[in-house]
């Protein structure tokens, strides 16, 4: 018998499509077992880091985000899947990921993660709280004075955004690449001065008619909607299935604003990838696994019904993935293809880490705006100083 031990992040979400997808992958391949553990995020990265690091073979696949893929790659953490699956399976996979999904795991011209859970930010609304007076489509100017507009009692708030460091550097990383700015492609690359300050200034904007972090608490942003009348919208939200379950509550996902200089969205992607680990005891069996997760079948049924986001585009269209959540998988499915990709050079999971803190802190009142951009240049530059390197 072949014991695979898998590692994800402890939601529905990164969980129990999992689960369902390995009981259905075991019943065609009755010599292998899956067994799964699930942390809650921060220790999720450190455990699989500590893990990969090590050579530890007690995970044989592993769940990670996409700006890691620069990092895991270089340090040869992973296996790349042209060694392990059939060309005509990638192709497919390729040709149903949705919008970038499928580039954002490519790293040296190898393929190291299946995009099996596709996410982008989105513009999130209680439908049965938001009048009509709101466009379907609005520019960040119109929706934020359509947000001043707003005559609320004092601990309701039109917006409520993501206080997480790494989340509000995405936003600013999102707003600078819908000016043209194309940031940090490379460590070496200086972002535009006047980009930064543009959408420095929007993220201010953002947060004085938003939710203060205090009240938001461990909650995500969609979350709250599904749970609460405090908020009206939550711009930059990544969609979680759960939340949008809610009849009662119903929330509306629409393409996140447009920025009215530059007509361009400020759209970021999400979305978590799975993986070999190099040092896996039984690569072919753990790929198999990877395959069978990112197939049609799985995705369209077991993945969707267990609360999982598909990342194939025709799964998120699908009609198990309408019954359960209406429209979430239609709107996701079109957004996906305007999102902004980060970078995932290796040394980048640095910068995202400590750039967060820093575009936080200056949200907070810490820095200006000038040393603000100044310190996010530092950091991008020495990033590739604490990339993981191997000889």
């Amino acid at each position: 018998m072949k014991i695979l031990r898998g590692l994800t992040w402890q939601t529905r979400r990164g969980y129990a499509p999992l689960t369902a997808a390995s009981a259905e992958f075991q019943l065609e391949h009755q010599d292998v077992t899956i067994d799964w553990i699930q942390l809650p995020w921060l220790e999720f990265a450190a455990e699989q880091r500590r893990a990969l690091a090590t050579a530890d073979d007690c995970y044989d696949l592993v769940m990670f985000d996409q700006p890691w893929t620069g990092d895991y790659a270089n340090a040869r953490w992973l296996l790349p899947l042209e060694g392990l699956l059939p060309p005509e399976v990638l192709a497919d996979a390729a040709g149903a990921a949705g919008g970038p999904s499928w580039s954002a795991y490519r790293y040296n011209n190898r393929q190291w993660g299946m995009p099996v859970d596709a996410a982008c930010q989105t513009l999130a609304v209680r439908a049965d709280l938001v009048a009509g007076d709101l466009d379907d489509d609005p520019d960040w100017q119109s929706l934020l004075q359509w947000a001043g507009d707003q005559r609320l009692p004092s601990d309701h708030y039109p917006f409520a955004v993501s206080c997480a460091p790494v989340n509000q550097f995405l936003m600013f990383l999102s707003i600078t690449a819908a000016l043209g700015a194309r940031p940090y492609e490379d460590p070496n690359d200086q972002l535009d001065h006047d980009a930064g300050a543009l959408a420095l200034e929007l993220l201010r904007e953002i947060r004085k008619v938003s939710l203060p972090c205090a009240d938001l608490g461990d909650q995500l942003p969609v979350q709250l909607l599904s749970r609460s009348d405090r908020v009206l919208m939550a711009p930059a939200a990544f969609p979680f299935p759960d939340a949008h379950a809610h009849r009662h509550r119903p929330i509306r996902v629409g393409p996140m604003p447009k920025l009215r200089t530059t007509g361009r969205r400020t759209s970021a992607l999400g979305g978590v990838g799975l993986g070999v680990n190099a040092a896996s005891r039984y690569p072919a069996a753990a790929a198999a696994f990877v395959a069978h997760a990112m197939s049609a079948t799985i995705q369209s049924e077991a993945w969707v019904r267990a609360g999982g986001l598909p990342g194939r585009r025709d799964a998120l269209r699908g009609s198990a993935m309408q019954d359960l959540t209406g429209d979430l998988g239609v709107g996701l499915a079109d957004q996906l293809t305007e999102c902004y990709t980060r970078p995932h050079w290796p040394g980048w999971s640095f910068v995202e880490e400590r750039a967060g803190r820093v575009v936080a802190e200056h949200l907070a009142g810490e820095y200006n705006q000038r040393e603000t951009l100044v310190a996010v240049q530092q950091i991008v530059t020495s990033g590739p100083q604490h990339a993981v390197f191997v000889d």
